[in-house]
């Protein structure tokens, strides 16, 4: 058998084994449209918002949160520092009592913005739960109720719930699927019940008891990394806290970014981080991703005949998966007929904020830089506790 038919075979393997692996954990996930809410009072539920520069959503965003009509929440909304009139935009809803508004003006040394403005909007919450959620996150009525009622069903210190995604254009929509791929199956977010070793954290939505996240040390303990959703996973469960994941099923919904260029852009952030700060860590993920998500494509169209047959197959299955991903978001089954650009993207985006980051020696977020040094030294702490 010679080189290229055994890569071809150790391919398709690896691909369908992959696949099955993917589809089958994402059907252990709880869909939180199937859960009801018990009889009788929920715990209370602070909902905290970091915002910086947010004036275009963050007032929908709220009013839809107040409009729910939960009982027993509060709603917290730490403006970190911004110049386009946040605060103004709430001005109107903040005669609510269920509203509160927190203002920052500085940023201390060892913190990242965004986890600062979460432990100040932490500090000052109430409920017994704190939900963490991103500006832009739109909540279905009921959402809260039924989130609230399977953390406790399962008895859990945190849950994480995947927000349905909207998003338009070919090529952002290739991604996100992209995205959610590799975080799914790296991640594997259904072990999470049974295996205290396992984490996850989701930016849309994390729902969190507040005494498990004050035992775990809060966003303090994570001060500085751009991964703060992933983060407050790890060291919840590191304290003992029991973790789970579920689906929204539309209850949860986010427009997470406007164009693929925007996603790319955003990706400065955490896309150095996302591989421990190493160089290393992402060309191995790069041929990897090379070998599965392009090479098929290419002998499908240049091999001949059984390893040709074996890269149609690999690529059969690779379309699959993306159609059955993108049915979950209402988008065309037919995408996965487009996924090397999605894949091409990706790659793309990890290399130039990885390369970006190592360039500047620095990484630079929404008007503050963070030395590359601090990030490296604090994540390697991190990872090891």
């Amino acid at each position: 058998m010679g080189m290229s038919l055994l890569l071809a075979l150790i391919c398709l393997g690896a691909v369908a084994g992959g696949a099955a692996l993917l589809l089958l954990g994402v059907r252990r996930l709880p869909l939180l449209t199937a859960v009801r809410p018990p009889p009788g009072p929920l715990p209370t539920v602070s909902v905290v918002i970091a915002a910086r520069d947010e004036a275009a959503h963050i007032a929908a965003t709220v009013r839809a949160l107040l409009a729910a009509a939960t009982p027993g929440l509060e709603v917290v909304v730490v403006d970190d520092r911004s110049g386009d009139g946040t605060w103004g935009a709430l001005e109107g809803l903040a005669v609510d009592p269920r509203l509160r508004r927190i203002r920052l003006d500085r940023l201390p040394p060892g913190w990242l913005g965004k986890n600062h403005a979460l432990a100040r909007g932490a500090a000052a919450a109430r409920g017994e739960w704190l939900l963490f959620m991103d500006a832009d996150v739109r909540l279905e009525p009921g959402a809260l109720p039924r989130a609230l009622a399977e953390a406790g069903r399962q008895r859990l210190d945190h849950l994480a719930v995947f927000p349905s995604l909207e998003a338009r254009g070919l090529v952002l929509r290739l991604m996100l699927l992209q995205f959610a791929m590799s975080f799914l199956a790296w991640f594997r977010p259904w072990r999470l019940p049974e295996d205290r070793r396992a984490y996850v954290g989701v930016g849309a939505f994390n729902l969190v008891r507040a005494a498990a996240y004050r035992r775990a040390g809060g966003h303090a303990a994570f001060a500085l990394s751009p991964l703060d959703d992933m983060m407050l996973g790890r060291v919840v469960a590191r304290a003992g806290g029991r973790s789970a994941a579920a689906l929204s099923g539309g209850l949860v919904r986010l427009a997470w970014y406007p164009s693929a260029g925007e996603m790319i852009r955003h990706f400065e952030k955490n896309a150095f981080a996302a591989f421990g700060f190493r160089l290393t860590r992402l060309v191995a993920l790069t041929a990897v991703i090379a070998l599965l998500g392009l090479w098929p494509w290419l002998g499908l169209a240049l091999a001949t005949g059984l390893e040709r047959a074996l890269h149609a197959a690999t690529v059969a299955v690779t379309v699959l998966v993306h159609g059955v991903l993108a049915r979950g978001s209402g988008w065309p089954v037919w995408i996965g007929l487009a996924s090397p650009l999605g894949t091409l993207a990706m790659l793309w985006l990890w290399w130039r904020g990885s390369l970006l980051a190592c360039w500047r020696g620095a990484v630079r977020w929404r008007g503050t830089t963070y030395p590359l040094a601090a990030l490296r030294a604090h994540h390697d702490r991190l990872m090891r506790d």
